[in-house]
């Protein structure tokens, strides 16, 4: 692991193990994540909307942490993760438009719900 991450550590209450990860600097620096430890390993979402453009993600997505790097299996605007008791589904409030995410603008985000260990994400 380098020094060019934010280290995360996850604990397993069932053995109480502990296991370090590192989140790799990106894009999203500086916008902020939310963790999503779920049971096929951990995940995250980034949030932010680029400069001047809401309709645009930029950075913004739901990542899976593989092998020390990112890889977005989702772009757009996602908020309050949720995982499910069996940690294999993470359900969110998504929009593609930063524009629907905000109170009072038209539409609204739907919610989603991904089935993360019966789908493969590359």
């Amino acid at each position: 692991m380098t020094g060019n991450c934010w280290p995360v550590w996850r604990l397993d209450p069932s053995s109480g193990h502990a296991d370090k990860s590192c989140i790799p600097f990106g894009d999203w620096v500086g916008y902020g994540i939310d963790l999503v430890p779920t049971k096929r390993g951990l995940f995250f979402v980034a949030h932010g909307i680029t400069k001047g453009d809401p309709t645009d993600p930029g950075a913004a997505g739901l990542y899976e942490l593989r092998d020390g790097s990112a890889h977005r299996i989702l772009s757009g605007f996602l908020s309050n993760p949720t995982v499910s008791p069996s940690g294999c589904k993470v359900a969110f409030a998504y929009a593609e438009n930063g524009y629907v995410m905000q109170p009072l603008t038209p539409g609204s985000p739907r919610v989603l719900a991904i089935d993360l260990c019966s789908a493969k994400h590359t």
